[in-house]
């Protein structure tokens, strides 16, 4: 909220003076955001999540909210995390990026650290009950999580942020905003970030390099097109999870080898996983007049892997799934084959995408007393 005071004073000698002050004021430091439907919703304005960390995820700028509980496998992790709202685990829970589904559609997990950065989010919405009926989330039968981007902005400018934490942690930043192109109403920004860490237990670490865009056209009043696009490309170690015994042995220094040794499957060549995330989306807002409009969104988003494991393989009598072998293939002639050993370390590749995409269409009828009656049409795959 923008307050401004104007004061004149007429000096005796007939001249002017304007003294102009303005206070610029964000309700609830940005978590308390204005609502006009009648929905049980928490939101995140972007004056909040400027205040935070940048290499902030959705799931830890909403770990606050009423009825949120989630966890992460550390301060930046390019993999999924876990999430609870009210009880309801995250098969319960929808997860939309600008009305675009954003989990798994398999396993309904959500890799939202590649999905836009926090420099570019807009608003993050949390609906604890009923999800929204234009959501393309057929899962959602308890809570949904909905988040936005920063639109292109109104004037050119150029944003470069940097950071930097423990364990080698640093976040380097840009984003160019084209401001509006000559006068035909379109707008558009781009931006890229490159991310690292150390793994904070054993050896390894993190990296991540992620591309934001958009551009804007206004055709006329109450019509304009969005075009949307998002990639991600990252690589991480693995986890080793720990026995209590572990713990209190190694401490943080349970995790993965630096040194090979052999028959050592914790070497940290040897786990990781590469994933990454491509999404783009194009929305378009029609009026018509008469309280009738139409948005039509069309989508598509693709999750990739693979994830690595190292693995201790017998050279004979061993097992591919439920069936067994006699010999590996051409065992002799493996790199690293002993005779006097059984077994063999090998790498285990787990190759893995998932991709989804669709049309959603929703008409909207306002009619007098601001009552609105919505039909909806979707198909995905």
């Amino acid at each position: 909220m923008a307050k401004t005071k104007s004061h004149a004073d007429n000096t005796k000698s007939g001249s002017e003076k304007i003294a102009v002050l303005s206070r610029r004021k964000v309700a609830g430091g940005g978590m308390m955001v204005k609502h006009t439907t009648p929905k049980t919703v928490s939101s995140l304005s972007h004056d909040y999540i400027a205040m935070q960390s940048p290499t902030s995820t959705i799931e830890t700028l909403i770990q606050n909210l009423p009825g949120v509980v989630s966890a992460s496998e550390g301060p930046l992790t390019t993999s999924f995390s876990t999430i609870h709202i009210r009880g309801m685990a995250q098969a319960e829970i929808g997860v939309t990026l600008e009305g675009m589904p954003a989990a798994n559609p398999f396993t309904y997990s959500t890799y939202t650290p590649s999905l836009v950065d926090s420099e570019n989010m807009g608003q993050v919405n949390v609906m604890q009950g009923s999800v929204d009926i234009n959501s393309p989330t057929y899962n959602a039968t308890g809570a949904e999580i909905s988040a936005s981007i920063r639109r292109p902005s109104d004037q050119q400018n150029i944003y470069v942020a940097a950071s930097g934490g423990s364990y080698g942690t640093n976040k380097d930043f840009i984003r160019y905003d084209t401001g509006e192109i000559g006068h035909s109403g379109v707008r558009a920004f781009v931006s890229g970030s490159y991310s690292r860490s150390d793994m904070w237990r054993g050896e390894g670490d993190i990296r991540r390099w992620h591309v934001d865009a958009a551009l804007t056209k206004n055709w006329s009043q109450g019509n304009d097109s969005e075009a949307i696009f998002g990639f991600t490309q990252a690589a991480q170690g693995e986890w080793l999870y720990p026995s209590m015994a572990n713990w209190k042995t190694y401490g943080v220094n349970y995790g993965l080898n630096d040194q090979y040794s052999a028959g050592d499957t914790h070497y940290v060549g040897l786990n990781g996983k590469n994933t990454g995330a491509i999404y783009g989306a194009l929305k378009n807002h029609f009026s018509f007049g008469h309280g009738l409009s139409l948005d039509a969104e069309a989508y598509s988003v693709e999750f990739h892997g693979p994830y690595y494991y190292g693995e201790s393989v017998p050279v004979s009598n061993g097992y591919v799934g439920a069936e067994k072998y006699a010999h590996l293939d051409d065992y002799q002639n493996l790199p690293g084959y002993n005779p006097a050993n059984s077994k063999l370390t090998s790498v285990e590749v787990s190759n893995w995408y998932t991709i989804s995409s669709g049309l959603t269409l929703v008409g909207h009828w306002k009619h007098r007393f601001n009552a609105e009656i919505s039909q909806k049409g979707c198909t995905s795959g």
